[in-house]
């Protein structure tokens, strides 16, 4: 195939530029053909690549996780005594925001006391529901409607409770001899068994 490419060249330079060519005509296009033939030599070199050969590669190992070192027990009492210490003095703080109020004032004046936070504390009388009951307040014979979005667990009628919560406004109803009846409503954060 090389020697075609150059026998073309040579003939068609004698064509061009007549039947007759001179030595140096013929010498040129040898010299023509020559580097053409390195050239198409060169290119089919760089065309050839080596067949590729499956190469080895090591398998992964387990990389081994820490192992959490244990404290000493002495500064597991200290880190469990500072949470305990820091938890109750955040209660007392939220605590302190509910205001004990006089069962009187409470009941008498209920709408002067909406959105104020309080601490009450009674008998129960009924439970209504998991997050309803009522209690007469501090062992009087007035009663305060308490509901709460948490459900009351181990509470039940007779039980003295406290509840810290927002006044709401009167809740009335009617009992059970069909007369109306207004209590105080609480919205209870929290209600506890004494």
């Amino acid at each position: 195939m090389k020697k075609r490419y150059g026998i073309l060249l040579i003939t068609l330079f004698f064509f061009t530029i007549g039947c007759r060519p001179s030595k140096e005509m013929i010498r040129e296009a040898i010299a023509e053909t020559e580097i053409v033939q390195a050239y198409a030599t060169q290119t089919e070199q760089a065309k050839v690549t080596s067949t590729p050969t499956v190469t080895k590669t090591p398998n992964p190992t387990k990389t081994p996780s820490p192992t959490k070192t244990p404290l000493p027990p002495e500064l597991v009492e200290e880190t469990q005594q500072a949470k305990t210490q820091i938890a109750v003095e955040k209660t007392a703080t939220f605590m302190e925001q509910f205001v004990d109020i006089d069962w009187r004032e409470l009941t008498t004046y209920t709408n002067n006391h909406i959105d104020e936070t309080v601490h009450v504390w009674g008998r129960v009388f009924n439970v209504i529901n998991e997050n309803e009951l009522q209690i007469y307040i501090s062992n009087s014979s007035e009663a305060v409607y308490i509901f709460s979005t948490t459900a009351f667990e181990g509470i039940f009628d007779g039980d003295i409770i406290d509840a810290y919560g927002v006044v709401f406004e009167k809740f009335c109803g009617t009992n059970a001899f069909g007369g109306e009846i207004c209590q105080p409503l609480i919205g209870a954060v929290l209600v506890e068994k004494r």
